[in-house]
């Protein structure tokens, strides 16, 4: 259509043309308005997710004084200005992250009792330097050689 001159164009050809851009542009103004929105809010993901991984870096490796030996509410009001949320929220993320934690050591823990035990250290001692009991020694043992053994079947 644009290859010919626009005076040799009908005026109602004009317009439908006109009328077929400018839906054009508001179909790609609006798409341009979404993707925005979408790298916005991908963007405060981000941020959110950066700010949990420092706050369970935090609690996991004990590097903040205040989760080792601060009260409840000292911590969520640390984690309400670190994270820039509410009260509920900040609870929330604290529970979930205590429980990440929780969960992390014991998994290195159990790594390294898997360890020794592979190394030839006695069950024995092995719970008692961990402080529990040979039979759970022998349990975390099993457990680990189980995994294993699926990770390499698998």
């Amino acid at each position: 259509m644009f290859n010919f001159k626009v005076r040799d164009v009908p005026t109602k050809e004009i317009d439908r043309t006109i009328e077929w851009l400018e839906t054009i542009r508001k179909d790609c103004e609006f798409r341009i308005y979404q993707l925005k929105k979408r790298k916005s809010g991908n963007t405060r993901t981000s941020n959110w997710r950066q700010r949990i991984n420092a706050l369970a870096e935090e609690i996991y490796r004990g590097n903040n004084e205040l989760f080792e030996t601060g009260d409840y509410d000292s911590r969520i009001k640390y984690i309400r200005e670190h994270m820039e949320c509410d009260e509920k929220r900040a609870a929330h993320v604290y529970d979930i992250l205590r429980v990440w934690a929780k969960r992390k050591r014991r998994n290195n823990r159990d790594q390294e009792i898997a360890f020794l035990a592979k190394s030839g250290m006695n069950k024995s001692n092995i719970a008692e330097k961990f402080k529990i009991s040979r039979q759970q020694v022998h349990n975390i043992i099993k457990k680990h050689k189980e995994e294993n053994e699926t990770f390499l079947k698998g």
